[in-house]
Parts: C-alpha cells; structure tokens; sequence
C-alpha cells in the first residue's frame, strides 16, 4: 500500500481543534476575570456606597448643629457686649469711690484726729473731778445706831417692833 502524500492545508482538522481550543480557553479565561471583576467592583460600591450615606448624615448632622451654633454664637456675642458695657460701668464708679475715699480720708484723717484728743482731754478732766469727789466723799461715811435703823439699799428706815433680836423672840415664845 502505497502512501499517499498528503497535502498541507491550513484548515485542516487538527488545526481547527487546536483554534477552538485556544477560543475556548480564551473565553473561559474572560468569563473567569469580567465575573471575579464584577463581583470586587459590586463590594467596592456597597463599601463606597455606605461611606457616601454616612458621609451625608454627617453633613446634615453638621448642618442642624451649625445652626444651633450660630444662635449660641450670637447669644453669646450679645452676652458679651453687656458685660463688657457693665464691667465699663463698674470700673468707672471704683474709680469714683476710690477718689471719694482718698479726699474723705485726707480730710477726715486730720479732723478725727483733733475729735479725739478733744475727748481725751475732757476725759482726763472728767478723771480728776472724780478723783477730788472720791477723795471728799471716801471719808464721810453715814453711821446707824442699833441694828433695826439700817438703811443699805432703799434708804428706807427699816424700824419696826419685830426688828431687834428682842422682838424676834418673843414673838416666837408666844408673845
């Protein structure tokens, strides 16, 4: 049997296996990457898609307490004009005050001064006056005879049938 020589033709069987393998191989491989791609790409946007929502309820958050903000702001800025106005006020009427008190005590210092060795020097004479009047009156002393004529607090005569020891017993004997 005689061999036939065979013709190389480029479309051939063997060829066309080997290409619809290599198609086959290929499509499979985009099958394998578009589908583990899509699948990254879907979490990526869930995972961005959160962040985005917590985002935009930290701005409206941000929004709602800007506003409260502001109205302290202003509050507090009205607040601390008035007490700067008062603490105006306030400093004026301590420099009043201490002005008033330097001159009342420049003035008032010299005159208290002379009020009081005035009082002292009357106190001084009232002391001697007293002194003579003791000295003239510790010697004259008032003397009672008997013991029913005393007069210590009242300067009542204290007289009486029952005030002598006499008396005193015979009204207990019966008498």
């Amino acid at each position: 049997m005689a061999r036939k020589k065979r013709r190389f033709s480029t479309f051939s069987l063997s060829f066309l296996d080997i290409m619809s393998c290599g198609f086959g191989a290929v499509a499979l491989i985009f099958l394998i990457i578009k589908h583990g791609s899509d699948h990254d790409i879907e979490t990526e946007t869930q995972d961005l898609a959160a962040e985005v929502n917590l985002l935009q309820e930290e701005v409206e958050f941000g929004r709602e307490h800007l506003v409260l903000a502001r109205n302290t702001l202003d509050v507090t800025s009205d607040e601390l004009a008035e007490t700067q106005g008062l603490a105006r006020r306030i400093i004026e009427q301590i420099e009043a005050v201490k002005g008033n008190i330097a001159q009342v005590d420049s003035s008032t210092e010299e005159q208290d001064i002379k009020r009081l060795q005035e009082k002292l020097k009357k106190l001084e004479e009232a002391k001697k006056n007293l002194e003579e009047e003791n000295k003239k009156l510790g010697n004259n002393v008032r003397k009672f005879v008997g013991d029913g004529d005393r007069q210590y607090l009242t300067g009542l005569r204290l007289g009486g049938p029952h005030s002598d020891t006499t008396g005193r017993l015979r009204q207990y004997a019966g008498g």
